[in-house]
Parts: C-alpha cells; structure tokens; sequence
C-alpha cells in the first residue's frame, strides 16, 4: 500500500466518521424531539388528572355539606320532637311509656 492509498483510505475514513457523526447527531434531534412531544403529553396528562381531582374534591365538600345539612335538620326533628314529648308529659297529657326517657332535652 502506497502513500496515496494511506491519503485515500484517510479520506474515506474521515468521511465514514464525519458522516456517522451526522447520523449521531440526527438521532439525537429526534430522540430530543419524541422526548418533549412524550412529555408534553405526559403533563397535559398531569393537568387533566389534576383538574379531575381538584373537581371531585369540589363535589365532594358538596356531598359532606349536604349530609351535614341533613343530618343538622334530622337532629332538629328528633329534638323538637323529643321537647314536644317532654312538655306532653310534663302538662300530663301522655303518661310515662317504659324505655322511653322521661327527662329530654
């Protein structure tokens, strides 16, 4: 092999490298590229999960305030109705039932 076949294969090799490193170099873009489009999607994805907690969070003070309501007018009732039963006795219009308080309120 002579200098000029050195030069040559050189140049050929140099080429091969130079055109490997554009290859690299391309791959990487894309791969660049993928990841921001993967987590793009992926925070798209947090927000829209984030947005469907925050509204099931919201329903759900809606659902306990409703309870608490219902539950604050049925002890309403009970105790109305307890009071009503507790002044009945004490006028005498309803004698004492066994099992039954006779002081409520």
């Amino acid at each position: 092999m002579g200098p000029d076949d050195l030069i040559g294969e050189n140049t050929r090799l140099l080429q091969d490298l130079a055109a490997a490193n554009a290859r690299a170099c391309a791959a990487r873009e894309r791969l660049a590229r993928k990841e921001a489009d993967l987590r793009a999607v992926l925070r798209n994805e947090l927000v829209a999960s984030k947005d469907a907690i925050a509204a099931m969070e919201r329903q759900h003070e809606v659902n306990i305030a409703m309870v608490r309501k219902a539950a604050q007018i049925e002890v309403g009732r009970i105790m109305t109705a307890a009071r009503e039963a507790v002044a009945q006795r004490a006028a005498g219009d309803v004698p004492d039932e066994p099992g039954r308080l006779n002081d409520v309120g």
